[in-house]
């Protein structure tokens, strides 16, 4: 799934402001990237799917990555591959202590540790793909999440209100947990 894709669905579902050619390039041109620099609309629903984005990482479903730092006591936050939020797990010989300071993380080793970390993704251009943590989630359910932001950012907050209400409860909906019902068999005496 494309940021295209979010965008493409979020603009029918607030009335289709944007031609809809836009949505059909699969490479950057000279006729999309200039929509992508003029069309006031089009540049915002962008801005809008990497706030879900970044609200879904954050929040819901946290992107997770492993990876192996060489660190002198301080990893700076540069050092990760991934901009980091929550560190899951630090190993080096074990499990190592650590914690967070302004200008890294200071494991308080010398030499090779394993961190697996949470991580906010990075901000997404038009044709790229995006990364979700579930794949149940849908262009519609995020899509309701553009809108939500879409219109917060156009001052229409009752509207805004609305498509939040739809983002939500369809994203839980989605992360919620569905077990196959059973029914006890009856049994005639």
């Amino acid at each position: 799934m494309k940021i295209r894709d979010i965008t493409r669905l979020a603009n029918v579902m607030l009335g289709g402001k944007i031609d809809e050619n836009a949505f059909t390039k699969d490479v950057m041109d000279d006729e999309l990237a200039a929509m992508l620099t003029d069309n006031k609309i089009l540049i915002s629903l962008v801005e809008c799917s990497n706030l879900v984005l970044c609200e879904l990482a954050e929040e819901y479903l946290p992107l997770t990555a492993k990876e192996t730092l060489s660190v002198s006591q301080i990893a700076p936050y540069s050092q990760f591959s991934k901009s980091p939020l929550q560190i899951i797990s630090a190993r080096s010989n074990g499990n190592v202590k650590y914690i967070y300071r302004p200008d890294g993380v200071d494991f308080g080793v010398t030499g090779e540790v394993e961190v697996e970390y949470s991580y906010r993704p990075d901000k997404k251009k038009f044709l790229d793909e995006i990364e979700i943590g579930s794949t149940q989630l849908s262009e519609r359910i995020l899509s309701y999440g553009v809108c939500a932001e879409y219109c917060l950012l156009s001052g229409e907050y009752e509207e805004a209100q609305v498509w939040d209400k739809r983002y939500k409860d369809n994203l839980l909906g989605a992360l919620s947990k569905k077990s196959e019902m059973s029914v006890k068999i009856r049994q005639w005496s």
